[in-house]
């Protein structure tokens, strides 16, 4: 059996643009939320789940419906 263990930070940390990640889930300013609802802003498609693998657990990944 596999879990994944998020690890708790009592304030986000601020994101440095390095050339290559315009924003980073987590980081200060990017919740989960806040980029969820950025993607459904158009309303166009409905999240249909959001996952993450263990082989790349610091990846999120979106499942969307028309």
């Amino acid at each position: 059996m596999k879990f994944l263990i998020p690890r708790p930070r009592f304030a986000p940390l601020p994101h440095e643009f390095d050339g290559e990640h315009h924003w980073e889930i987590n980081k200060a300013g990017y919740s989960l939320s806040e980029v969820t609802s950025a993607l459904l802003d158009d309303r166009t498609v409905r999240l249909a789940k959001t996952f993450r693998v263990h082989e790349h657990a610091y990846h999120r990944f979106f499942v969307f419906d028309k």
